[in-house]
């Protein structure tokens, strides 16, 4: 697998290393990819070799192929709850993917954990007002630690932004001792990317988890094209967004370096919310790097 892995970085565009590590699992989907890779003898069925991990049990299985082209609308890019039967409760950062955004407060009472998995508005209330809402309840519950978590957010339209950036540098100037924290990861992409740049620029944010999938300074607004004669399917980027003049750096990196590993996924732990959580209790705020 590690072979299969190195291979595709000659077939997979990305901003920077966390792209192919973000990327791989969605194209070791596609048998093309597979015969191409040579990793498999044909397109129309792959044959996997299935071992358990600390077990002397292996399974071969064999998968076919999907008919038809690939609709990208349909490609789903990102991590997906374990289906695993009489598993323990999700934790809270896969608990309610499916709204762009959301929060609560934590047991502590006065954490807030705010998790922002789209920039797009959503049905009910828009960013903007759910910005206001935010700020509202930071300041009348006496929050002192954000925890912002885009680790899902492979952006959307950032000019929907600007209301939670008053929000976020409303909460730590007006009130003494206020934490930021933001937990970024290999997702942390486009409009997400440019969100968290700002961030790092505009505030004391300490950075937890992965280094994030883009760079400060990086192309975007992907448009979407169809080859007239062969019908392949491509994109390409149409805008350049600067967070700094100069900017040098391929991603965010975290000053709580955390990995989620295999272990973690399929045991329900969350490794990075668990560090901040422990930062939060003893006291001690790490610096950026």
């Amino acid at each position: 697998m590690a072979g299969v892995l190195k291979d595709l970085e000659q077939l997979v565009s990305r901003d920077n290393p966390m792209g192919l590590r973000w990327a791989a699992p969605v194209y070791l989907t596609f048998t093309d990819y597979l015969k191409e890779l040579g990793a498999s003898g044909g397109r129309e069925r792959v044959s996997l070799l299935l071992e358990a991990d600390g077990e002397a049990r292996r399974e071969e299985v064999t998968i076919s192929a999907l008919p038809g082209l690939v609709d990208p609308e349909q490609i789903n890019i990102k991590l997906i709850p374990p289906k695993i039967k009489n598993a323990s409760p999700r934790p809270t950062y896969m608990a309610r993917m499916n709204e762009n955004y959301w929060f609560e407060k934590l047991a502590d009472g006065k954490t807030v954990y705010f998790q922002f998995n789209q920039v797009q508005n959503q049905a009910g209330e828009s960013l903007d007002d759910f910005a206001l809402r935010l700020r509202h309840f930071l300041a009348e519950n006496g929050i002192a630690n954000l925890i912002v978590d885009v680790r899902h957010n492979n952006g959307g339209e950032a000019t929907l932004l600007r209301e939670l950036y008053r929000t976020l540098v409303n909460f730590e100037t007006t009130r003494q001792d206020a934490r930021i924290y933001v937990l970024i990861g290999r997702n942390t992409f486009s409009a997400a990317q440019q969100f968290v740049s700002h961030l790092d620029h505009m505030t004391a944010a300490v950075f937890a988890g992965e280094p994030s999938g883009s760079k400060p300074n990086r192309a975007g607004d992907e448009s979407r094209f169809v080859l007239p004669y062969s019908g392949v399917q491509g994109a390409v980027a149409s805008g350049y967004y600067q967070a700094a003049a100069k900017d040098d750096r391929i991603w965010i990196a975290p000053a709580v370096p955390v990995e989620l590993s295999s272990t973690d996924y399929f045991g329900q732990r969350d490794p990075v919310l668990e560090a901040v959580l422990e930062i939060i209790s003893g006291g001690a705020t790490p610096a950026k790097p």
